[in-house]
């Protein structure tokens, strides 16, 4: 399954002309997208609720207080979608 990270993201309701791939496995793609309020990650996955796990554990970490990314948007469709705010890292 080919995964478009411009197309995803106007399906999550957040349409834009380009994104930056960082990670292009079959099946499974992340992009940084530019062009809103603030920068966001789109992670997709050719599997329906992949990211189920992923989100219940930012909301349980999120109500305890602890630094999460917001969810912009989450679909656990074919395929999966999860829209995230933008976290800056430092490389380890």
């Amino acid at each position: 399954m080919l995964l478009d990270p411009v197309a995803l993201a106007t399906r999550a309701g957040f349409p834009l002309t380009a994104a930056r791939i960082l990670v292009n496995r079959p099946g499974r793609i992340v992009a940084r997208l530019d062009g809103f309020d603030e920068p966001a990650v789109l992670k997709a996955d050719a599997v329906a609720d992949a990211f189920v796990p992923e989100v219940a554990a930012i909301e349980r970490l999120g109500s305890a207080g602890i630094p999460v990314p917001r969810i912009l948007a989450h679909e656990p469709g074919d395929p999966a979608i999860l829209l995230l705010s933008w976290t800056e890292g430092q490389p380890l």
